[in-house]
């Protein structure tokens, strides 16, 4: 059984959609609801033990952002605001897992290098600012035709693209 592991980070429902229709396709879904960016080094630097991560989360140029905390709560977390390249450096350790990150500006060439040099298979994310909903479609559609469909990950990714928006996720290898 396929193993899927989202890390859920300030997106409203769309873990919720993504994690009823990996079920209803059987996948077995694992779902942390990030709080803090502890969370994040915790689950992404202990080798994890699923197929597939998928970061639904925001991002800028800046990397994946975090939840907002009150000043006294965040200094006793490693990250604030932001997490960059250079910091996912600092912590990934991964298991050969597809990772998809769900979040703006996470397809930078930057981050990709840093997850395909800490162990991801391959690492897949937008490069620029694609609306919620087509996102929410990309993901899942990829697991569809990726677990449901038996295809291969470049095949997959390749039919989940939309035709108007062939740029809004990128497959890193």
């Amino acid at each position: 059984m396929i193993k899927l592991h989202i890390l859920e980070i300030a997106t409203g429902l769309e873990a919720h959609a993504i994690r009823y229709a990996a079920e209803h396709w059987g996948i077995s879904v694992t779902v942390t609801w990030v709080g803090n960016s502890q969370q994040i080094v915790d689950c992404l630097s202990s080798y994890p033990d699923c197929d597939l991560i998928l970061i639904s989360g925001h991002g800028d140029e800046r990397g994946l952002i975090l939840p907002e905390l009150a000043e006294e709560v965040s200094s006793n977390y490693p990250y604030r605001d932001v997490i960059s390249h250079d910091d996912f450096a600092k912590f990934l350790n991964l298991n050969n897992s597809v990772v998809i990150n769900s979040s703006c500006m996470g397809g930078v060439q930057s981050m990709a290098e840093v997850f395909l040099d800490k162990g991801a298979k391959c690492y897949i994310a937008p490069k620029d600012f694609p609306l919620a909903d087509a996102s929410l479609m990309y993901l899942l559609k990829f697991l569809y035709e990726y677990v449901k469909n038996n295809k291969d990950i470049d095949k997959a990714h390749d039919l989940a693209l939309p035709q108007d928006e062939r740029e809004l996720f990128t497959l890193f290898k």
